[in-house]
This record gives structure tokens, sequence and C-alpha cells, in this order.
């Protein structure tokens, strides 16, 4: 199961993401925009879109390359660090900037190596961090796909 998460300043701000359920072989349609990422609790990594909100972006880093769900390979053109959650450690905001993602995908692995817990509820998503201070909630979208 992933998430969809919506980043907003006034949201970054607060330290609360949006996040909806879809499914990988049919999403719930959202429309391409630079500051909304999928949520994967699967996922061990940070995946950024183009012009996604990221400090530390680093056009000369090296580049990766990941098979997205249908096998196209995609490469990365830049590193960069998640922006929205400052209390994880700076390792654990790392990720890449890949070219023709419409979404970020924010792979839930760094959070939980980095000590926080992750609540699911049928109607909420919700971070902690080590001390349980709430460093991410949102709501689950409860009807689509």
């Amino acid at each position: 199961m992933a998430f969809n998460v919506c980043f907003d300043n006034d949201l970054i701000n607060h330290k609360k993401l949006a996040f909806s359920t879809f499914t990988s072989y049919n999403p719930t349609p959202h429309p391409p925009d630079k500051d909304t990422g999928i949520v994967g609790s699967g996922s061990s990594q940070l995946y950024f879109a183009p012009g996604a909100p990221v400090m530390n972006y680093d056009a000369t880093a090296p580049t990766i390359q990941v098979r997205v769900a249908n096998g196209t390979p995609v490469h990365s053109i830049a590193s960069g660090d998640l922006a929205s959650v400052t209390a994880l450690p700076p390792a654990s905001r790392k990720g890449h900037v890949m070219a023709g993602f419409p979404h970020s995908l924010i792979g839930l692995a760094p959070f939980v190596d980095a000590g926080c817990r992750v609540l699911f509820t049928d109607t909420a998503v919700i971070a902690f961090d080590k001390d349980g201070n709430v460093i991410l909630e949102g709501w689950r979208e409860t009807t689509g796909p």
C-alpha cells in the first residue's frame, strides 16, 4: 500500500503532509504537481520529482538509475534533501531528483531507520519522532481504487 502526500508551504511550515491511498496498477488520478508526492511504505529511499521542494539541490551529484513499475529506466538529474521534515537526521532526508517523475516518491524506510514510528489507521497516517512528537500527520483517502 502506498500513500499520496501533498506538499504545501502551509503544511510544510506546520510539519504536516496529506496522504491518500492508491494502487500501483490503477493509481488515483492526480494532476502532475511539483508539490505532490507518493509516500510508499515499501520504498527504501526518497525520489523527488523535478521542481519538488528540496534543500541542498546538487546537480553535480552522481546519477542513479531506477526502473519504475512498468520497467522503464529513469535516471536521476540531481540529489537533494527532503525539505519538509527537518526533524529527521540529515542522512535520512537525502534523496535523488528523478527526471520524468510527475510526483515525488517518499519512502518510509528512512523514517523508520531514524527511529521514527509510523501509524496507519483507516483514516489517518501519523509519523512520530524518537521522542513521540508528531513530525508528519495527514489523512488517508478512503474512496477510490
